[in-house]
């Protein structure tokens, strides 16, 4: 048995029990703060085009709902437009491990999947919690090489993390797991050129679409390598370079069924809609612009500097439009001395 089925056994046999209780609040609270940034994240153009393009392919008249939309549509395709909502501010939570967005195409495909089947708000926390888990450990396989190379985890990674969330809350075994998780990795894409543009939304989006449908497709016996993480045309290989791979990280991590990485490294929600790279800036320049009253016409220039690897996240320093404006420290900077919020609030 290979890592795959590893974690596939380890999310599938997981237990909400075993969960200590600090974890599954966060897990709730993880959980709201998504839905909450995905409604909010309706009113966006990418979402509104997202929504319009899916209606116009007919697939209403199914079992889940679409945020802002009266309508029943089809679960997968709820989980598309919900999970494009749910990203498109740039506002819902990291993974400080995967510097994925999972929770943004995880919290989407269980609404849809948890609609279709009846399933309890219990079986959805349960679920959302082992779908963080076996994400985080199948990732330490190859990150954070695979990051680096140029991929988005939000789209690679996540697409994993939303099958595993809707494997696990239509009751699958490990075996149907595993097969699962075959089916999803070749949905899995996204990169980091996309950064700015209406695309890094639609990464989210493609995560719970392609989660909905590996996992319908594997409760009726449609079938998926097992062994996909491993095989050395699977996963791991191809998306970091075999010789970046380190299995090992994954099998010893698995054993450890104590620890929860929800908890340790964690996850970030974000005080403010844009990029991670860029929230350390503002936290600065809210900071010196509140505690020294600093006007902003007072200010000549700002210097500032960060990371070679930030820098290629947020490299617009002159964004024509809202997209590139999340991913600006210039703007980021700017907007926080020109409109700091009254009393500090969100320093």
């Amino acid at each position: 048995m290979g890592a795959t089925a590893d974690v596939a056994r380890y999310v599938a046999e997981g237990r909400l029990e075993d969960v200590p209780e600090g974890v599954r609040e966060f897990a709730k609270l993880l959980f709201l703060d998504t839905l909450g940034v995905a409604v909010a994240g309706t009113l966006l153009p990418a979402a509104r085009i997202a929504t319009g393009y899916a209606e116009r392919l007919g697939a209403t008249g199914g079992d889940a709902h679409v945020l802002g939309a009266s309508h029943r549509w089809a679960p997968a395709v709820a989980a598309f437009a919900n999970g494009v909502s749910a990203h498109t501010l740039d506002y819902d939570d990291t993974s400080f491990l995967t510097v994925a967005h999972s929770s943004g195409s995880a919290v989407p495909a269980l609404l849809a999947v948890a609609e279709e089947t009846g399933a309890s708000g219990r079986d959805v926390l349960e679920a959302f919690v082992y779908a963080h888990e076996g994400l985080a450990r199948l990732a330490l396989a190859v990150m954070p090489t695979h990051y680096l190379l140029g991929w988005h985890t939000t789209g690679t990674l996540s697409t994993l993390s939303a099958a595993l969330a809707a494997a696990k809350v239509m009751g699958f075994d490990a075996e149907r797991t595993a097969q699962t998780l075959g089916i999803a990795a070749s949905m899995a894409g996204g990169m980091r050129a996309n950064f700015g543009t209406f695309t890094k939304a639609l990464h989210t989006g493609m995560a719970a679409f392609h989660g909905v449908l590996s996992a319908g497709l594997a409760r009726d016996s449609f079938t998926g390598n097992p062994d996909i993480l491993e095989h050395r045309y699977g996963f791991w290989p191809l998306m970091a370079g075999a010789e970046n791979v380190r299995p090992e990280l994954t099998t010893a991590a698995v054993r450890d069924t104590s620890r929860f990485y929800l908890e340790d490294p964690g996850v970030g929600i974000k005080l403010h809609p844009c990029n991670s790279a860029v929230l350390a800036g503002i936290g600065a320049a809210l900071r010196l612009t509140i505690e020294h009253d600093v006007q902003p016409e007072a200010v000549e220039r700002v210097d500032y500097g960060y990371m070679h690897v930030a820098r290629g996240i947020v490299p617009f320093d002159e964004p024509r439009n809202s997209p590139e404006a999340q991913y600006s420290m210039t703007h980021a900077i700017a907007a926080a001395v020109v409109r700091p919020p009254p009393g500090g609030a969100a320093v």
